[in-house]
C-alpha cells in the first residue's frame, strides 16, 4: 500500500513537472518523445499515465494551451498578423491554425481579431484551472494543475 502511494506521488510530481514545462515552452518542440525524455519514461508509458491523470492526451493539452495563448495574443495585439501568431505557437501554417482554432472556439481567429468584445473568451485562457481527477483503478483523488 505504501509502495503504491509512493508510485502515485512520483507520477503526480512528474505530471506537474511536465505541465509546468509545457506552460513555459509552448513555442518549442513539445513532441511526445521530447516530453517523455524530460520525465525519464518511455513515450508509451508517459502517454498512458498522462492521459489517465489529466483526462486528455499530451497532444490535446499542448494544442489547447497553444490555442489559448494564441487567442490571448490575438486579443492583445490586434494589428499583428494571424499567420505570424500561428507560427509563434508552433503551427505549421495559418490554415492548420485556423482550422484548429475554429474547432476549439467555434468561431474564427479573424473574427476574434476584428471584434474581441463580441467573441471574448473571457478569463478561460488567463487563469490556471484546478481539476480533481480520479485515478480509475485506485479511486484516489488527486489535484492536477491544468
Amino acid at each position: 500500500m505504501l509502495q503504491d502511494q509512493k508510485k502515485t506521488n512520483l507520477y503526480l510530481n512528474r505530471i506537474n513537472h511536465i505541465l509546468d514545462y509545457i506552460e513555459q515552452n509552448l513555442e518549442k518542440d513539445l513532441s511526445l518523445e521530447k516530453l517523455s525524455q524530460i520525465v525519464h519514461t518511455s513515450p508509451f508509458h508517459f502517454h498512458r499515465i498522462f492521459s489517465l491523470t489529466c483526462g486528455e492526451t499530451p497532444y490535446q493539452l499542448v494544442l489547447r494551451k497553444r490555442l489559448e495563448k494564441a487567442a490571448s495574443t490575438i486579443m492583445k495585439e490586434r494589428r499583428r498578423l494571424i499567420s505570424e501568431i500561428s507560427m509563434q505557437y508552433g503551427f505549421d501554417n495559418a490554415a492548420s491554425f485556423s482550422r484548429a482554432f475554429k474547432r476549439h472556439y467555434h468561431f474564427s481567429a479573424s473574427s476574434l481579431q476584428a471584434d474581441p468584445v463580441v467573441n471574448s473568451i473571457g478569463s478561460y485562457e488567463k487563469k490556471a484551472r484546478i481539476a480533481k481527477r480520479t485515478l480509475p483503478s485506485r479511486g484516489i483523488f488527486v489535484t492536477v494543475r491544468l
